[in-house]
């Protein structure tokens, strides 16, 4: 039996359920915070960043491109844990806001703006569309779906798992998955 649940049920199980990090991107030179958000895991979604960069055109993205173009990539600090997200999310927006921070975000944060189950099917065709349009890119997810597999399954040496965090370290935003697979056990 599936039960249907309103948005509201759903933010609110969500932070009942779970504790997220709230995060800041930075200026690598002078510190400024440029943009918040929230994640399970922060350093995971600092690697989608890195990646989506090339996929998406949001503020956040368009800084990020510009930043990779001059050699640096932005820095990320987690400003706080909380099981009510959507609350700190919008108080860390709104306070950095008010202290003159120039900030990226397109939302006031807090799970907006909602994307509705038709529109998120509409960006993954649109996604596929693009992946179909460029070969290299369709060739470059599938090794990652390979070696992300292996990896998983407990195959590739070390030496080949040390290689994998050294490319992850050059392009983050096409091998950022793999900066940090652990060593494995011989």
């Amino acid at each position: 039996m599936s039960e249907k649940y309103s948005k509201e049920d759903k933010e609110r199980i969500s932070t009942e359920v779970s504790v997220s990090e709230i995060y800041a991107l930075l200026e690598p030179d002078t510190g400024a915070i440029r943009y918040i958000g929230k994640a399970r895991d922060s350093m995971q979604r600092f690697y989608r960043h890195m990646k989506d960069r090339n996929r998406r055109d949001y503020p956040v993205y368009r800084w990020i491109n510009k930043l990779v173009s001059e050699g640096k990539s932005p820095d990320m600090i987690v400003l706080e844990t909380s099981d009510n997200w959507p609350e700190a999310e919008r108080r860390l927006i709104e306070l950095s806001r008010a202290r003159g921070c120039r900030l990226l975000n397109v939302a006031e944060g807090g799970n907006e703006p909602y994307c509705s189950n038709e529109q998120r099917a509409a960006n993954g065709r649109r996604l596929v569309a693009e992946l179909k349009a460029s070969p290299e890119m369709t060739r470059i997810r599938e090794m990652k779906r390979y070696l992300s597999l292996a990896i998983k399954n407990g195959y590739g040496s070390n030496g080949a798992r040390a290689k994998l965090r050294i490319a992850a370290a050059k392009r983050p935003d096409l091998f950022g998955i793999f900066a940090t697979i652990p060593e494995r056990a011989e």
